[in-house]
C-alpha cells in the first residue's frame, strides 16, 4: 500500500510496519518495532502521542492523532495516524490495526488559515467602527467588540438571530430596505439612521459579500449634533445680518420722523387736535425705536458700554422691579454669591436681559410658581454645551434664571432665540425678548445655555466673561442732560442717508451752527480744505465709499488735531463705547435720535459760549 500500515498487540507493542513506513523513514523494521518508532517522531510531539495511545489502550476507543514523522532526508512532516481495535466475539481486544497518511500540506494550509483568521480578528477588533456580518437571510454571523458596544448587545445575544427580530423597530425601515438592495444588486450603499434603543445616530455602510453583507456602524451622534449647531448658528448669523440691516435703515427713517415730530411739537400755534395727533406719532415712534433696539440687540450690532460690574449686586437691585412686574403669583428666590468676580458687561442691557427672562418665566407659569435667580463663579475645564455652540474652557460669571413652569418642547429649543419666534398666543408676545437676550450676551462675548423639561420648568444660564484688570479701571459715568441753547461753531456732517443728512443739517443750522455736509468719507476729506475752522466732526460709523467713520475721524485728526468727534449710528458692527468712544473729545449718539438729543450731544463736545463771548 502507498501509505503507512501498522499493527500492534493488545498491550500496545507495535509488531508490524509495512514497506511504505520503512522506506519513508529509511529505518529497518527491527529498529522501528516495539517502541522504536518513537525515535522517528518529532520530540515535541512524543508526549501527546503517548498520552493519546495510552488512553485508547485503556478504553479500547479509536486512536487518532496528528504528529510529525522524520523522513529519510531528515525533514519532519505532519501525518494523520489512526488505529482501531480488533476484538474477539467476547469483546476482548486481540489486535490494533493502524494507518498513517501524510497531511503536511493540508496542515500548513490550516495553520495559514488560522493565522489569517487571527489577523482578521485582530484587524476587525482594532477598527473604531462597529463591524458585523449578516448572511443572505439577514442573520447575524459575526460582530466585533465595537459593534457589541454600539448595539448594546453581546455576540451571544445576536449571533444566529435575524436582524429585525433582534431590533423590531427596524421593520419596514429605510435601513432594512437598503440591506435588501445591497444583497440583491451587489452594490454598496450608505445611510444615516437613528438607533432609537441606543439613542444614537449612526452612519451605516453596507457592502455585499458572497454570503450576504458586511455592515459598518459609526457613531455620528456628536458630529451630527455639532453639524446641527453649526447650521443653526449660520442661520442665526444670516438672520442677524438681515435684521441688523433692516434695523439700520429703519433707524435712519425714525431719526427723521422723531426729529420732525419734535420740531412740529415746538410750534406754538398748533391746534389741540394736531398736538394730540403728534403726541400719538411720538409714542408710536418711541415704540418703533424700541423695536429696532431689540433687532439690533439680536443682530449683535447695538452700541454697548461694558464695564466691570458685580452681577450679584445688579441682580439684587432688579429683584424689587421683578416683583412689581411679575405680580404676586410668582415667588422669587435668590442665591447670589458674595465673592463673585466682576463681569465685563453693559449694566443697563444686563438688567434688560434679566427683566426679559423674568417676564418669559412668568408667562410659562400661568398658575404661579417660583422664579430662582442665582449668581456664581464657574471655571470650565472642558467645553460645555450651550445654545448653538460650545462654551470654551475658562473663567466665567454665571447667572441662572430658573422657573417651575410648563417647560419648552424639545422641537422648539433650536428656535427659541430666533427673532419673532414665540410659542405664546397671538398678541401676547413679539418674539423679540429672548432674541435680544441672546444677541446681547453673544455681543458681550458670553454664552447662553438652556435646560428644559416639559412639565418641570426651564433654566437659562448666562455665561459672562470675567472682567480684566484694564476693564475694572474703566467705567462709564452716567451723564445728565444739559440745557439747550443756541450754539456757534462749524460742524462737518458726514451721513450717507440723504433724509437723515438733510434733517440733521437743518436742525443744527436752526440752532445756530454752521454746517458742511458730505455723503461719504472721501467727499468729506475733499471738502476739508474749504473749511477754515472746524469745531466738530459728526459722522456715521458705517458708510459706503470704502471708508468707515473711525477711518475718517483718524484722517481728520491727522490734519486738524484736537477736533471733537461725535459718532452716530444704529448699526455699529461691534464698535462699542468701551473701545475708545468715551471721553470729552469723542462720543457716540445712537440712532434713532431726537433733535434734543442731537443738540445735547453737540453741546457736550463744543463748549457753550461764555457770558463775555455772548455779550460781544
Amino acid at each position: 500500500m502507498p501509505f503507512i500500515v501498522w499493527t500492534a498487540t493488545p498491550d500496545g507493542a507495535v509488531d508490524y510496519f509495512n514497506l511504505a513506513f520503512t522506506e519513508y523513514t529509511g529505518q529497518s523494521p527491527d529498529l522501528l518495532l516495539a517502541d522504536g518508532w518513537l525515535t522517528v517522531l518529532h520530540p515535541e510531539d512524543v508526549p501527546l502521542v503517548l498520552a493519546r495511545w495510552e488512553s485508547s489502550l485503556a478504553s479500547g476507543s479509536p486512536y487518532e492523532v496528528d504528529f510529525r514523522i522524520r523522513r529519510a532526508d531528515g525533514e519532519y512532516r505532519w501525518h494523520r495516524v489512526q488505529a482501531r481495535a480488533e476484538t474477539s466475539e467476547k469483546g476482548k481486544v486481540v489486535r490494533w490495526w493502524g494507518s498513517g497518511v501524510d497531511i503536511h500540506e493540508l496542515h500548513l494550509l490550516r495553520a495559514q488559515a488560522a493565522t489569517l483568521a487571527e489577523e482578521r480578528e485582530a484587524i476587525l477588533e482594532s477598527i473604531v467602527d462597529g463591524v458585523l456580518t449578516l448572511d443572505r437571510d439577514f442573520r447575524f454571523t459575526y460582530l466585533n467588540s465595537n459593534a457589541e458596544k454600539l448595539t448594546e448587545r453581546t455576540r451571544d445575544e445576536l449571533i444566529g438571530k435575524i436582524f429585525w427580530d433582534a431590533f423590531p423597530e427596524t421593520r419596514g425601515s429605510d435601513l432594512l430596505e437598503m440591506f435588501q438592495r445591497v444583497v440583491e444588486t451587489r452594490t454598496p450603499e450608505r445611510i444615516e439612521d437613528y438607533g432609537a434603543p441606543m439613542r444614537r445616530w449612526f452612519e451605516v455602510s453596507a457592502n455585499p459579500t458572497p454570503d450576504g453583507l458586511t455592515v459598518y456602524l459609526r457613531d455620528i451622534t456628536q458630529m451630527k449634533s455639532l453639524s446641527d449647531q453649526l447650521a443653526i448658528a449660520q442661520r442665526m448669523e444670516a438672520m442677524g445680518q438681515l435684521t441688523g440691516g433692516i434695523a439700520h435703515d429703519f433707524n435712519n427713517l425714525l431719526t427723521v420722523i422723531i426729529g420732525g415730530t419734535e420740531s412740529l411739537l415746538d410750534e406754538p400755534n398748533l391746534s389741540d387736535h394736531c398736538r394730540d395727533t403728534l403726541d400719538l406719532f411720538s409714542q408710536a415712534t418711541s415704540k418703533a425705536a424700541e423695536l429696532t433696539h431689540r433687532l439690533l440687540a439680536f443682530a449683535r450690532k447695538q452700541p454697548l458700554a461694558p464695564q466691570a460690574i458685580n452681577v450679584s449686586h445688579y441682580v439684587s437691585e432688579i429683584v424689587p422691579l421683578l416683583r412689581r412686574t411679575l405680580g404676586e403669583g410668582v415667588r422669587i428666590v435668590t442665591s447670589l454669591a458674595e465673592d463673585v468676580p466682576a463681569a465685563n458687561v453693559d449694566p443697563g442691557q444686563f438688567e434688560n436681559a434679566l427683566l426679559n427672562l423674568g417676564i418669559n418665566a412668568r408667562d410659562a407659569m400661568p398658575e404661579g410658581g417660583t422664579l430662582t435667580l442665582e449668581t456664581y463663579a464657574v471655571h470650565l475645564e472642558e467645553p460645555q454645551p450651550a445654545l448653538h455652540r460650545l462654551v470654551p474652557p475658562g473663567n466665567y460669571v454665571a447667572t441662572t434664571v430658573s422657573d417651575t413652569g410648563t417647560g419648552i418642547p424639545a422641537e422648539f429649543l433650536g428656535r427659541l432665540f430666533d427673532p419673532f419666534f414665540t410659542t405664546k398666543p397671538v398678541g401676547q408676545g413679539s418674539g423679540l425678548g429672548l432674541a435680544m437676550v441672546y444677541g446681547f450676551i453673544r455681543q458681550s462675548e458670553g454664552y447662553v445655555a438652556v435646560y428644559s423639561e416639559e412639565g418641570r420648568g426651564t433654566t437659562i444660564r448666562l455665561y459672562l466673561p470675567v472682567a480684566s484688570d484694564e476693564t475694572m479701571t474703566s467705567t462709564v459715568e452716567p451723564t445728565q442732560p444739559t440745557p439747550i441753547h443756541q450754539g456757534t461753531g462749524h460742524i462737518l456732517l458726514v451721513e450717507d442717508d440723504e433724509l437723515v443728512r438733510h434733517f440733521t443739517a437743518a436742525h443744527l443750522m436752526a440752532h445756530g451752527y454752521e454746517v458742511t455736509s458730505a455723503s461719504s468719507g472721501p467727499e468729506a476729506i475733499a471738502l476739508l480744505d474749504s473749511i477754515d475752522r472746524l469745531d466738530l466732526l459728526l459722522t456715521d460709523v458705517i458708510m459706503p465709499g470704502g471708508m468707515t467713520g473711525a477711518q475718517l475721524a483718524a484722517r481728520i485728526l491727522q490734519r486738524r488735531p484736537g477736533t471733537p468727534i461725535l459718532y452716530s449710528s444704529g448699526y455699529t458692527e461691534n464698535v462699542n463705547l468701551g473701545d475708545g468712544l468715551s471721553g470729552r473729545e469723542i462720543s457716540f449718539l445712537s440712532k434713532p435720535y431726537s433733535g434734543t438729543q442731537l443738540i445735547d450731544a453737540i453741546q457736550r463736545l463744543i463748549a457753550p459760549p461764555t457770558a463775555e463771548e455772548s455779550a460781544t
